[in-house]
């Protein structure tokens, strides 16, 4: 699927769940990226719930627009927070990064 989108302007990730009805479902959750970080507003981690179980794994490597994914076979990491396992599908960079800390969008 060759969606045009962008990171401004009419196809920028405020229009994004516009642009079809697979990017529709992002509506549904506001807090998706991309989004701007502020060092002077953030918070000490808590990380007495957290427990990592990752195993050394292969991965297939898919690019897609600005992207490079990165997918384990197996999928046999995972975090627990909390009593719930969340389950290592992927790994991702965007290029240039989604993310905007202290008003800088890195290369990566």
């Amino acid at each position: 699927m060759d969606v045009p989108w962008s990171y401004s302007g009419d196809n920028g990730p405020e229009h994004w769940h516009t642009l079809c009805d697979w990017y529709a479902e992002g509506a549904e959750f506001p807090l998706q990226s991309p989004i701007a970080l502020v060092h002077d507003e953030t918070e000490e981690p808590i990380y007495q719930d957290l427990a990592f179980h990752y195993t050394r794994e292969q991965f297939t490597e898919k690019e897609f627009k600005n992207t490079i994914h990165f997918v384990p076979y197996d999928k046999e990491s995972y975090v627990t927070f909390q009593g719930v396992d969340y389950h290592l599908t992927d790994i991702h960079f965007h290029m240039p990064s989604e993310h905007i800390i202290d008003d800088e969008q890195q290369e990566l």
